[in-house]
């Protein structure tokens, strides 16, 4: 029975992390996040949201950006190999 809870254990921290990465997955944030996700500095930042070529909402003055719409942005950016 040990065994059995070490393994119930196991399955619910990894289900816990599952959930943890999808609820980060799903965040919203402002441009610090956009900072983290695209490793860009702020002034890039602004100027691609300026020209719309970053993902991006506004409301009045305040930037959103979604994690997952700029990790999916950063890798369509990805150049292709010579094999690719």
């Amino acid at each position: 029975t040990h065994s059995v809870m070490q393994q119930n254990c196991h399955w619910l921290k990894s289900y816990f992390e599952q959930q943890e990465e999808k609820e980060r997955e799903d965040e919203v944030g402002g441009i610090e996040l956009a900072i983290e996700v695209t490793r860009l500095a702020k002034p890039t930042i602004y100027s691609l949201v300026s020209t719309r070529k970053i993902p991006h909402s506004k409301r009045g003055k305040k930037l959103y950006f979604s994690r997952r719409e700029l990790k999916e942005w950063v890798k369509e950016g990805k150049r292709k190999t010579k094999d690719e």
